[in-house]
């Protein structure tokens, strides 16, 4: 049988990698509003504002996006950083799908350990 696992170092674990998740996301989110200043400087405050509303949610344990992988809760994620900024701004739907493509581009650049498998 496996060695017994100090349960506090096992809650610093989580903790660490949890952390290590936001930073993350933090960076990609911030990476998704300069994406949107370029191709659309007037919505670049909706693009913040979805940033602001998206954090709260990843930080919380309830939430679904902490039990995935980052590459399917990037997906989940952009989904909805997409989804808050057609609701707050108006977009053509060609400027939508070149958003997206251009989001999914720059998520690639940005490096990030995954612990979940």
């Amino acid at each position: 049988p496996p060695p017994p696992v100090d349960p506090d170092i096992l809650e610093q674990e989580r903790r660490a990698t949890l952390e290590s998740r936001i930073h993350y996301f933090d960076r990609l989110l911030r990476t998704w509003v300069g994406q949107v200043a370029k191709i659309n400087r007037k919505k670049v405050g909706h693009a913040n504002l979805a940033r602001k509303e998206i954090l709260p949610k990843l930080r919380s344990p309830q939430e679904e996006y902490t039990r995935m992988t980052i590459e399917d809760s990037s997906e989940q994620v952009l989904q909805l950083f997409i989804a808050i900024l057609i609701r707050e701004s108006e977009w053509e739907n060609d400027g939508i799908m070149q958003l997206t493509t251009v989001l999914r581009e720059s998520s690639a650049k940005i490096p990030h350990t995954d612990t979940k498998k």
